[in-house]
């Protein structure tokens, strides 16, 4: 058996939405739930891709003593504080 729960179809859960708007007309009704159904899927989409960022493996680890930073110290370069007060 999968771990993953099963979700709900989100048609079916719009359905189930008894939130509504004093005399709302059915078109508003019908709008309202296919972007009640929207957000489900986004949300879900979120959630899966937020299950692979967390499973991604560790990064590679880099030293600030790179090439780049070897090659700074041989071109001269040098940090300085640019202050705009005379």
């Amino acid at each position: 058996m999968s771990d993953k729960p099963t979700l709900v179809p989100a048609p079916q859960l719009a359905a189930r939405n008894q939130a509504h708007v004093p005399g709302e007309s059915p078109a508003y009704r019908a709008a309202r739930n296919a972007l009640l159904i929207e957000e489900i899927e986004l949300r879900r989409h979120l959630e899966r891709v937020a299950a692979q960022r967390r499973a991604l493996p560790p990064a590679a680890r880099y030293r600030r003593t790179s090439a780049l930073l070897r090659r700074r110290a041989r071109s001269g370069y040098r940090r300085c504080s640019v202050s705009t007060t005379r």
